[in-house]
């Protein structure tokens, strides 16, 4: 899957406690995340396309340890939850419009309408000269 682009998708529905969780996780890297009430909190939708980069298995899988090369930076890794897989994304364009879809677990592949309507959005993007440093 590396180098494969696909789409980000914001779930439609999240427990409080993993809300809350994730929530604190991102507090202690600086971020700020909105309420869940907040309007501005896109669900249920395609926000971003980015490229398949690294896949991080958790030690003690059984899995042979990956080599990293000099192309996986620190802040890859600031993100990552030891105990979780984890994907390193490259290339990432947010959407200027949430796309609404209905999601899945893990990647799935989006009905053609969504698809179409995620490619007229990058296509115009790309005849405006691509998107500027905070859509990317």
């Amino acid at each position: 899957m590396r180098g494969q682009w696909f789409a980000v998708c914001a779930s439609a529905r999240t427990s409080y406690a993993d809300y809350a969780s994730a929530g604190r996780y991102a507090a202690e890297r600086g971020v700020l995340v909105p309420h869940p009430g907040d309007p501005a909190l896109v669900r249920g939708a395609v926000v971003a396309v980015a490229r398949a980069f690294e896949c991080l298995c958790p030690p003690g899988l059984g899995f042979a340890p990956r080599p990293w090369g000099q192309d996986l930076r620190d802040r890859d890794l600031d993100w990552w939850m030891n105990d979780q897989h984890g994907h390193v994304w490259r290339d990432v364009w947010r959407l200027p419009e949430p796309v609404p879809v209905r999601g899945a677990l893990g990647f799935f592949a989006l009905p053609p309408d969504v698809v179409f309507d995620v490619d007229e959005q990058i296509r115009s993007a790309q005849k405006e000269g691509g998107t500027d440093a905070d859509a990317r």
